[in-house]
Order: C-alpha cells, then sequence, then structure tokens
C-alpha cells in the first residue's frame, strides 16, 4: 500500500481527504480550521493541567499562550513570565 509524504497515511486516504476539503465552501473550511483550533486548544489546557494539579486560570491561560505564541510575547503581554 503506498503512502503519503508523511508515511502514516494511505495514498488511498490523502486523496479522499484532500477531495474532501477542496468540495468544501470556504466557509466550511474556516469552521473546520476554527473547531480544530478549539480542540488542540482544549487538548493542550487538559495537558498543562494533568502536568500541574491544581494550576489557576490564569497560570493556565498564561501557559497556553507560551505554547501557542512564545515566551517573548507572553512577557511583552502578561509584563512578566512565570511560564517555563
Amino acid at each position: 500500500m503506498a503512502t503519503d509524504v508523511q508515511g502514516d497515511t494511505s495514498r488511498a486516504a490523502t486523496e479522499l481527504t484532500t477531495a474532501r476539503l477542496r468540495a468544501m465552501s470556504p466557509a466550511e473550511r474556516v469552521r473546520l480550521a476554527d473547531q480544530l483550533s478549539i480542540d488542540v486548544a482544549t487538548l493542550a489546557a487538559a495537558g498543562i493541567t494533568a502536568a500541574n494539579p491544581g494550576i489557576g486560570s490564569a497560570e493556565l491561560i498564561r501557559e497556553l499562550a507560551r505554547r501557542r505564541y512564545g515566551a517573548d510575547l507572553v512577557r511583552d503581554a502578561f509584563g512578566h513570565s512565570r511560564a517555563r
């Protein structure tokens, strides 16, 4: 079975996914990207919380921002960085 360049997906699955994405309207693609972004943030928050029981909401937001945007931006935005 031939695989795509990532090596973990069959060529047929890649072609099917590509065709489905191309068939979507721009609005559908935006909604999908938005939902995927929300899902990634939810999973990241769950991982941070699991690794840091009792973490406060402000610190969780800071850590999510650090992972997404980098420590320099977090320091500039929050005035300090307690993030790792």
